[in-house]
């Protein structure tokens, strides 16, 4: 969605170059256009209204300033009958440098318009533009909605950019030993500001999973969609295997796949990755491409509510697995409450624990051993009670 157009009302061009402080929303609105690649564009109306502020010095400050906006010059407009009759009556020079904004919309020359104007606001609803007109505060949460990915908290899981690691950390040894070129590609990444995944132990990253958006025809993925997330590492330090990082790191790949609504999340991995290719396999991810080098692809469907059909003759959790985080409820789908105790809970389900979590010491060296966190990062959860009860049945059908 690179090079989307804004268009600004006079009212944010004083904002926005008036010597004083800046409105915190207008401010961030400045910085988030450039973040994401959008061109904020001045109107030869705009401009027009800046020159008749009776404000001598503000006016000299904004009119030496704005010339740092793309100005849209020379728009082909109608006469004004034609105007008043689409857009309501032109009763003087505001009005006029209303309609002649209104009318650029209207003509796609650019894709939306801010304003803070009421009356502008006002005018665009009676010809049909209030959906392409915002106030500042429309805008951010619009350029959040488009460009900025809903993020999905897990405990101990942190978001990075690439900028922010360290090449001297030792998990990236092992990756050279994979990847010769590994540094000048992560340089790239660097450059790039890409996003990454870390579990971080004793100032240490212990896993590690690098991500960057793509389309179909970008990726050459064999499963449908066009919203695919590749991940370019994923890898777990060897100090720390054993521990069920993988299963942490798989987990916040998947649930932020499903809440940005992406199609297929792919990686690749040599065969000799065989746990990594196991534990992918085992959540729905499939072989579709062995490449000449070696490197299988791996791809992954991030299903939708409505696709979440069960085959005759198959058990719902054979559907859950590949289908996680979302999971088969059907009315042959059988539900028990399990009892656990708060203090299991906490250890089972940290991410929906509202209490301040607990450090993550891992590793034979930490003070549990190991025990009791472990269970904490995985999918996979086993919870095992020596309550009496006969009341609770399983039978094969009703697996979940």
């Amino acid at each position: 969605m690179v090079g989307l157009k804004l268009l600004l009302d006079t009212n944010l061009l004083i904002a926005l170059e008036d010597p004083k402080p800046l409105r915190p929303a207008v401010a961030e609105l400045s910085q988030k256009a450039q973040l994401h690649g959008l061109t904020l564009f001045v109107d030869e109306a705009a401009v027009r209204d800046i020159e008749r502020d009776k404000d001598v010095s503000r006016r000299d400050i904004t009119l030496s300033k704005v010339q740092r906006f793309p100005m849209l010059k020379d728009v082909a407009h109608d006469d004004d009958s034609k105007l008043e009759a689409r857009f309501g009556l032109i009763r003087g020079d505001n009005d006029r440098s209303d309609v002649l904004m209104l009318d650029t919309l209207n003509l796609r020359v650019v894709d939306f318009l801010i304003t803070e104007d009421i009356r502008l606001h006002k005018r665009a609803m009676r010809c049909g533009l209030a959906d392409r007109v915002f106030r500042v505060v429309d805008a951010l949460a619009w350029i959040r909605r488009t460009f900025e990915p809903q993020d999905v908290r897990l405990p101990y899981v942190l978001p990075k950019k690439a900028h922010q690691l360290s090449l001297g950390d030792p998990i990236f040894e092992s990756l050279r030993e994979d990847y010769p070129e590994f540094d000048d590609w992560f340089k790239k990444c660097r450059q790039q500001h890409r996003d990454c995944w870390i579990v971080e132990i004793n100032g240490k990253v212990a896993g590690l999973v690098i991500r960057k958006d793509e389309t179909a025809g970008e990726s050459r993925i064999v499963y449908p969609g066009d919203h695919v997330l590749k991940i370019c590492t994923f890898k777990i330090s060897p100090e720390f295997r054993g521990e069920k990082l993988g299963e942490h790191l798989l987990k916040k790949v998947l649930w932020f796949a499903q809440a940005n609504k992406y199609d297929v999340v792919y990686l690749t991995a040599y065969p000799k990755h065989e746990f990594l290719i196991v534990l992918l396999q085992s959540f729905g991810f499939a072989v579709t491409e062995r490449r000449d080098n070696g490197e299988c692809v791996l791809e992954r469907r991030i299903y939708k509510d409505s696709q979440l059909i069960l085959p005759s003759g198959q058990l719902a959790w054979n559907l859950d697995l590949v289908s996680y985080p979302r999971y088969y409820d059907g009315p042959e789908v059988h539900k028990f409450v399990v009892p656990i105790q708060a203090r299991y809970h906490k250890i089972l389900f940290p991410e929906i624990n509202e209490t301040v979590q607990i450090e993550l010491p891992l590793g034979e060296s930490s003070p549990t051993n190991g025990v009791g966190r472990t269970p904490g990062n995985t999918i996979r959860k086993v919870y095992i009670c020596r309550a009496a009860t006969k009341q609770i049945r399983c039978t094969s059908h009703n697996q979940i």
